[in-house]
């Protein structure tokens, strides 16, 4: 089963947020054997940090958290890439995409 859990001190500048995206989807994360499955709701996944200010702009939310950064893990061998990639999908549309938030996620698969 997985564990998901949401790290605390979200970034609260476009700075920060460009920062976590380009950590989030770091293919660098796993190694020649693994893998890095990306995707995203309600904005693409190139210039997505820009999506998020153009809404915010939009909406006038010049403060406050500006993203939230969520982990969700599994056991070794308790899934495939394909599932795990699923499942983080799955979690990302449930938790905010039908709400028209914008959502970029990563599955580092180790």
């Amino acid at each position: 089963m997985a564990t998901t859990k949401r790290l605390p001190k979200p970034p609260k500048t476009h700075a920060a947020v460009t920062k976590l995206i380009r950590y989030v989807l770091n293919p660098s994360k796993t190694t020649d054997e693994e893998s890095l499955y990306a995707d995203s709701c309600n904005c693409s996944l190139v210039g997505a940090a820009n999506q998020f200010r153009a809404i915010r702009d939009r909406w006038d939310k010049t403060s406050g958290n500006y993203a939230y950064h969520f982990i969700q893990s599994f056991k070794p061998g308790e899934t495939t890439p394909e599932e795990a990639a699923l499942c983080g999908k799955e979690l990302a549309e449930a938790l905010f995409g039908n709400d028209g938030f914008q959502v970029v996620f990563g599955n580092a698969l180790r």
